[in-house]
């Protein structure tokens, strides 16, 4: 696989990813680099360091310049020096990104940054972690080119941390999970600085707003084929491709179960009917496509036992028949066939060197007509053009580190740039037959809005039409190919990530309801009595406080005179509320009236301080103190009538969560990798026997156990743990689509438990063209 090299001549050049890992890991290290450079992304990691280089000064530059360090932790890279003081410099210069991809406890100076759980991952370019990825990298480099606006003046505050990745998603975002196989970070309640920067940056690039070069050059044209809303048509958020047979009349797609296996289903748009065409299966399925003509489907499979892992290209009949290996050892969605249905064109990895092949329609005959080597220009995309005399595919410029659509000439020469837009993020691109222009799913980098939209080049023209503007993510388009005017009707894949503040009924018979969508943009979950919850909102770039009635639904926004609040709570009395702020003077923690009136700051120096929690009495706040940015965490507590703070214990431990009857604080602490507890007058920790695979999320309603969370399957699975070392008793499960929980708070009359609840759902909606005469009209207005 080609990977490149970053000039590490150019510190000032921010425009590649740094890969950090443990050489234990290097399969996997590999892996994901190779599957963020089909995506587009330049990669950085330590494979090709020229022979003769002092290499802790030739990693050094290219740690220095990157714009994300993009850190594995697993068993093996926990442990290591090396990956230590990788990650150290990506949080303290604001481009740290973490990634989990084994179920281990993550080093804890860490676990205050939004981390991303692959540790399930096999490759799967659809897998719904690896696109929130995606998102959350995408949303970076849009964050990270409006730094230079900040420091021109914009509102966002000094010293903020980085974003990490995410709901993403976000994501968008693609937004991002917490540590753990479920998504959480057993007490992390996520609304670090570095979650509230990925948020809000995710929020705006999810709301759509429309956008325009500020140089005046076009991008979108208003004169162009209109479609109406678009129509989905599955419907259990697991559909991850899909093709549209030729005529329009048919749609092919893989799904994959709560198990994980993937089939192939064939599904008749009028009548609706389904049938499968590959049962599921373990092996993996990717990227189906009809042949021109109808008459075959075409997909790539997993070859199961195969070392190195490859892909075949398979074919079936329409009508049903034994899956065909056509061609061996392709990319698994690099392929395309010809308008006239007679070549192929097709992607092929020899050892690090990656080969653009064109076949006849039956694999004979193969040519290479492009080469990719460690360095060169990666080609992201095929497509055959409308006249099939070239292979359309896209190239990441290696200056500005856009992405742009070019033109592989068959006949040889070299290759021609398309006119268009600069692209930020390609996800994919087809051609219509007949002279009837390109489509390409993406995002320009002038133009606000969802990394996946829907664009129309026409033939011979040199201006994109927009033809999407909802909140959903595509990333795969197809379309009919016979009718008079091809397009008439479009498939396209797309997921959709969100954020779901669900209440559960646990005394009720778990009974579940979704109180809001869209106002928890950063996971808080607090009660402040047993029918009304705290939660973060973003409104005009501030990112403040709500209060949501659960009788009627009612939001109040609390007024604070900070442009960034988080992880509120109220004192039991409700009297009294503390919070954690950006201000000019950086992050500190705050206290002030319920109502957010005659507020007050706490911390004092260059001490940094977050998790408040106040005690069952009233009487104290428990939080983390940091001495300075980068110094061990250790939970303090002040009286909250005044008086200086006191630490309560000499281990490193964070978030503070304390028990209901007050008399203990849980937390996690570094020595251990494990949550423990200390009395709330201090003291050493003590370790409770926590069963393997669970993440705490916080302490049960009596106070004799943790509520605790464990990925089982697909599903989410919410436990109660006796401290006793009892029987785990399952309260509710999650499945279809549950990505992890970012916080979640028991009532105080422990009746109900609140969850900020992160979703995924993968679907195909169909676009129909409108008629001439509409289409006119609506031009005309």
């Amino acid at each position: 696989m080609a990977l490149q090299e970053p000039q590490v001549t150019h510190p000032e050049k921010k425009n590649h990813i740094f890969l950090s890992y443990s050489s234990d890991d290097r399969p996997r290290a590999q892996m994901l680099a190779q599957a963020l450079q089909a995506q587009g992304f330049d990669v950085w990691w330590d494979v090709d360091i020229p022979t003769g280089v002092h290499y802790p000064r030739f990693i050094e530059g290219a740690l220095k310049s990157a714009s994300c360090v993009v850190v594995l932790w697993s068993a093996n890279s926990a442990g290591s020096r090396w990956v230590r003081n990788e990650a150290d410099w990506g949080a303290e210069n604001d481009t740290l990104v973490p990634v989990k991809i084994d179920q281990v406890d993550i080093p804890w100076e860490f676990r205050n940054f939004q981390t991303l759980d692959l540790s399930h991952w096999g490759g799967e370019a659809d897998d719904p972690a690896f696109l929130r990825l995606l998102e959350g990298l995408a949303t970076r480099a849009t964050r990270q080119e409006k730094v230079g606006d900040r420091d021109a003046g914009s509102a966002a505050p000094a010293g903020a941390p980085a974003a990490a990745t995410g709901p993403v998603s976000a994501r968008p975002a693609p937004a991002g999970e917490a540590p753990s196989a479920a998504g959480g970070s057993g007490l992390l309640r996520w609304l670090v600085p570095a979650a509230i920067v990925l948020v809000v940056a995710v929020v705006a690039f999810l709301v759509g707003k429309q956008g325009h070069d500020p140089e005046g050059s076009a991008v979108v044209s208003s004169r162009g084929p209109l479609y109406g809303p678009p129509e989905q048509v599955t419907g259990d958020g697991r559909v991850h491709n899909s093709a549209l047979s030729p005529d329009g009349k048919s749609l092919v797609f893989t799904h994959r179960n709560a198990q994980g296996h993937t089939s192939l289903l064939l599904k008749h748009l009028v009548t609706g009917d389904e049938r499968n065409l590959v049962e599921p299966t373990p092996a993996a399925i990717r990227s189906p496509l009809f042949s021109p003509d109808g008459s075959y489907i075409h997909f790539t499979m997993q070859v199961p036992g195969a070392d190195p892992p490859r892909f075949d290209l398979f074919r079936i009949s329409s009508f049903g028949s034994p899956p065909f290996s056509l061609v061996q050892n392709v990319m698994e969605r690099r392929f395309d066939f010809s308008h006239d249905g007679q070549r192929l064109v097709f992607k092929r990895v020899d050892g690090d060197t990656i080969r653009t092949m064109v076949a006849a329609a039956d694999g004979s005959g193969e040519r290479c007509i492009a080469v990719e080597t460690p360095g060169a220009t990666q080609y992201l995309c095929l497509a055959w053009s409308g006249d099939d005399t070239e292979i359309l595919t896209v190239r990441r410029h290696a200056d500005s580190g856009a992405d742009e659509v070019v033109a592989l000439p068959l006949a040889g020469g070299p290759a021609k740039v398309l006119p268009g837009p600069a692209w930020q993020f390609v996800m994919d691109l087809r051609t219509l037959p007949r002279q009837g222009g390109l489509l390409v799913v993406g995002k320009p980098r002038t133009v606000e809005g969802p990394i996946g939209d829907l664009w129309w080049l026409p033939q011979g023209g040199d201006e994109f039409v927009r033809l999407t503007r909802d909140m959903n993510q595509y990333y795969q388009v197809s379309a009919d190919r016979t009718g008079e005017r091809p397009g008439e009707a479009l498939a396209l894949s797309f997921y959709r990530a969100k954020r779901i503040l669900r209440v559960i009924d646990v005394a009720g018979e778990g009974r579940q309801t979704d109180v809001s969508t869209d106002i928890v943009i950063n996971g808080q979950v607090e009660w402040t009595d047993n029918e009304a919850l705290l939660a973060n909102q973003s409104v005009g770039g501030r990112v403040g406080l709500v209060e949501i009635r659960l009788a009627d639904g009612q939001v109040n926004r609390i007024p604070t005179d900070r442009e960034w609040v988080a992880e509120a709570v109220r004192s039991p009395d409700n009297t009294l509320m503390a919070y954690q702020a950006f201000s000019g003077e950086g992050m500190a923690l705050w206290l002030s009236r319920a109502d957010g009136g005659r507020p007050r700051r706490l911390t004092e120096g260059d001490a940094v301080e977050y998790y408040p929690q106040f005690t069952p009495d009233g009487r104290w706040l428990v939080y983390g103190h940091r001495d300075a940015p980068g110094q061990p965490i250790r939970i303090w507590r002040r009286p909250v009538d005044g008086g200086p703070g006191e630490q309560l214990s000499t281990a490193d431990g964070w978030p503070p969560v304390v028990s209901p009857d007050g008399s203990r604080i849980l937390a996690h602490f570094t020595a251990q990798h494990v949550p423990g507890f200390i009395s709330v007058d201090g003291g050493d920790p003590v370790y409770p026997e926590i069963p393997g695979g669970f993440q705490v999320l916080t302490w049960n309603p009596p106070g004799d156990g943790f509520t605790a969370v464990r990925r089982q399957g697909d599903s989410l699975v919410i436990f109660d743990l006796p401290l006793s070392g009892g029987e785990p008793r399952q309260l509710v499960e999650f499945s279809a689509g549950a990505m992890g929980i970012t916080d979640a708070d028991w009532s105080p009359d422990g009746n109900k438990l609140a969850l900020s609840l992160q979703m995924v759902e993968f679907d195909v909606a169909l676009l129909h063209r409108l008629a001439e005469d509409q289409n006119a009209s609506a031009a005309a207005r």
